[in-house]
């Protein structure tokens, strides 16, 4: 499974990325900043919804146990 997640997160995170140069450090954790916003927000397959969604309804009512409010 964590397998699967990391090879997700390189298809749709890095490869877009992997023709760009950047100047800097700062430049490239913003683009795969952006990145990962988009991939947050794409729905899940066969479904209307996506990471971003379950986590505002689920998870993070959840993890307020656990974290502080500036990490949520």
């Amino acid at each position: 499974m964590v397998e699967k997640a990391v090879s997700i997160a390189y298809a749709h995170i890095n490869a877009p990325l992997r023709h760009q140069e950047y100047g800097s450090l700062q430049a490239l954790n913003t683009a795969m900043q952006e990145q990962l916003v988009i991939l947050n927000n794409k729905p899940y397959k066969n479904t209307a919804y996506s990471w971003r969604y379950f986590y505002e309804q689920q998870k993070r009512s959840l993890l307020k146990a656990f974290l502080p409010n500036s990490l949520l």
